[in-house]
């Protein structure tokens, strides 16, 4: 059944997911913050005297800020004696990582995104574990590279690192879903980055300290080696900030994406590089980047843009026709064998109108298992149609935001079929979608009547449909490139109608319970009735 917070009230996860993030974006400023004024100190300090100090033993300037002024001198050696209060920044760097860290686990490996849904605990399992082994084993392939002989050519190693990237972004997005791919690369960098600091950094500056106590002179290859990672840390920061958004966006839905978020890091790097050295304007190098940016996502644009026109039919595939005496159907059921999961009960006081809409606490209807019969499954046609087009369906399909639930629940459509998304109560909704091979979008509807119209081209089981203002109301939708599909209602049955004789492979997805698949053969016009697909459970 995956990994997943299915079970927990969906209050107590949302308030886990809101603190976690909030908590995360707090230390990641102050890291971001102090890494960026220091590299800007850097570059900003001008040679002793032209700061005013008269003692100066390097360089410095003058800041303002506030009601006051700040003079910041910049000592290149030594100080004469131990200061009484020496500052380190490196707890910023372990916060921001923890918390990225429980972040990553809560919202994605709890949270049920690792994989596609209904892939089952297997895939989900195993996503996971190659997402936690890249965390350290990154760190380790990084390190060992830049602390080896081919460090001393920065060109290659970098050229190396940059290779090692693309392959573990490739890597990713073929084990798991491409948002959690992009959000488990952004892991690493960070673990790069914090890596860095506690390992790398901060000992090397604890060498110089200690060398200065002992009256020694510091190891020039130590500080070396510090500054160094302290340019890897600066590298990284803009792919990463555009890895913690961009799952807002559907740039980690595209069949490339791994492709886009490499494109990305090497804009996001180029850019910080560009403004360091200031050898073009910050304005001119934000522009290149944009522009590297903007042409790579341009060239793997999808053929036909989600939401537009519908798409014609291919016409180099001959089009699906049956004769009406030689079509055939399947009817049959789904079941479930064992013991069903609960449904936990929804709190909703988090909003009066909606809770007032229900008599008694709501629970949540993502299993609904009536006498071992399976409502809400999709069950399609999986093989046995191949090498044929079909005629693309003009009706629209509603999907309902009434009484704080998403009706219905569970939908299947046709690719280039319209849904309409429609809020029908007095409180404000907003529709969410998160796909992995079609568009997603996120809009608000405020008020009662409020309609949007979106159409899928792509094939996927399921799209998943939220509404973050009400973190219990979910919604999937299964997209087919085929008519021969239908949704289980309470009795668990299934119809399909106006097949051509020839053997099927049937398969019924439940977004919790997973997927099963049988054999089906069918004769010229023959009806078959009562096919099982049973669902084994514990």
């Amino acid at each position: 059944m995956g990994l997943h917070l299915a079970a927990t009230d969906p209050a107590v996860s949302e308030w886990l997911n809101l603190i976690l993030r909030w908590a995360h974006i707090v230390a990641g400023i102050a890291w971001i913050g102090h890494s960026f004024f220091f590299l800007w100190l850097d570059r900003a300090t001008s040679p002793p005297g032209r700061t005013g100090g008269e003692n100066s033993s390097g360089a410095g300037l003058w800041l303002a800020h506030g009601d006051g002024f700040y003079r910041v001198e910049r000592v290149l050696a030594a100080p004469q004696r131990m200061p009484a209060a020496l500052h380190w920044f490196k707890w910023e760097a372990f916060f921001t990582w923890l918390s990225g860290v429980f972040l990553l686990g809560v919202v994605y490996v709890l949270g049920g995104f690792l994989v596609v849904p209904g892939s089952g605990a297997a895939d989900a399992g195993k996503a996971a574990a190659i997402g936690l082994a890249t965390l350290p084993a990154a760190w380790l392939v990084y390190d060992v590279l830049w602390r080896s002989p081919l460090a001393r050519s920065v060109p290659l190693a970098s050229l190396v690192s940059l290779a090692l990237a693309a392959l573990l972004a490739y890597g990713l997005s073929r084990a798991m879903t491409g948002r959690s791919g992009y959000i488990h690369l952004g892991a690493v960098l960070g673990t790069l980055m914090a890596g860095n600091v506690w390992f790398r950094i901060i000992p090397a500056q604890q060498r110089l300290v200690a060398a200065m106590k002992a009256g020694r002179e510091p190891d020039a290859v130590s500080g070396k080696s510090a500054r160094v990672r302290l340019a890897h840390n600066d590298a990284m920061t803009f792919p990463v900030i555009f890895i913690m958004i961009s799952n807002h966006f559907p740039t980690a839905t595209r069949g490339y994406h791994w492709l886009m978020l490499v494109a990305v890091s090497l804009a996001g790097a180029g850019v910080r590089h560009l403004m360091n050295v200031r050898r073009v304007s910050a304005g001119l190098a934000a522009a290149l980047g944009v522009a590297l940016v903007v042409g790579t996502g341009y060239a793997l644009r999808p053929e036909a843009p989600e939401g537009g026109k519908r798409p014609p039919r291919d016409a180099s595939l001959p089009l699906y026709t049956v004769l009406p005496e030689k079509a055939g159907r399947i009817r049959g059921v789904v079941l479930f064998r064992g013991v069903p999961p609960q449904n936990p009960a929804l709190n909703m006081s988090a909003d009066p109108w909606c809770a007032a809409r229900h008599g008694e606490a709501p629970r949540l209807d993502a299993v609904l298992v009536q006498d071992g019969k399976v409502q809400n499954a999709v069950v399609h046609v999986k093989e046995g149609i191949e090498g044929f087009s079909f005629e693309p369906c003009k009706k629209e399909v509603e999907i309902n935001q009434v009484d704080c639930v998403f009706r219905p629940r569970v939908s299947a459509i046709q690719t280039g079929q319209p849904v309409a998304f429609v809020n029908l109560d007095d409180t404000h909704h907003n529709v969410h979608v998160f796909s992995l091979f079609n568009s997603g979008f996120n809009i608000d509807q405020p008020a009662r009547g409020m309609r949007q119209t979106w159409v899928f081209h792509q094939p996927e089981i399921a799209i998943q449909v939220r509404c973050d203002i009400h973190p219990w109301m979910a919604a999937r939708i299964a997209v087919l490139d085929h008519p021969f599909f239908s949704v289980t209602d309470e009795d668990g049955t299934f119809s399909l109608e106006g097949l051509a004789p020839g053997d099927y492979e049937i398969e019924a997805w439940h977004e919790v319970l997973g997927r099963r698949t049988v054999q089906v053969t069918l004769g010229s016009g023959e009806k078959k009735e009562g096919i099982e697909i049973v669902i084994e459970g514990p």
